[in-house]
């Protein structure tokens, strides 16, 4: 499963937007974390090193790199944080936390 699915309040299903891929709105692994601007954007990680930063559409806005090595071989982002302004990204083994600033990106 390649993709978001949206619900409402009541778990009714209402739309679903991404795909299999390499190009911006498509995730190259199943998406296994969701976290939420205050703008309502979503930021999305695929367990690969990129998170991808989509409108409430599903729209592409952006994306952060966050592959690192470590001593095991490479280090994928496996979970998202977000706060007002920053944007913290966890590698899946949990050997690191990047920040990024969101208020960097918006300038």
């Amino acid at each position: 499963n390649f993709r978001i699915q949206v619900f409402d309040r009541g778990l009714k299903f209402r739309e679903s937007f991404g795909r299999r891929g390499t190009r911006p709105g498509e995730f190259m692994h199943p998406p296994v974390h969701v976290a939420v601007t205050v703008n309502g954007e979503l930021v999305v990680c695929d367990a690969s090193d990129r998170v991808q930063i989509l409108d409430a559409d599903g729209a592409p806005i952006g994306a952060v790199t966050g592959r690192r090595e470590g001593p095991s071989g490479p280090h994928f982002i496996a979970a998202a944080l977000v706060e007002p302004e920053d944007l913290y990204l966890a590698d899946e083994h949990g050997c690191a936390v990047q920040r990024f600033s969101l208020r960097e990106r918006a300038a």
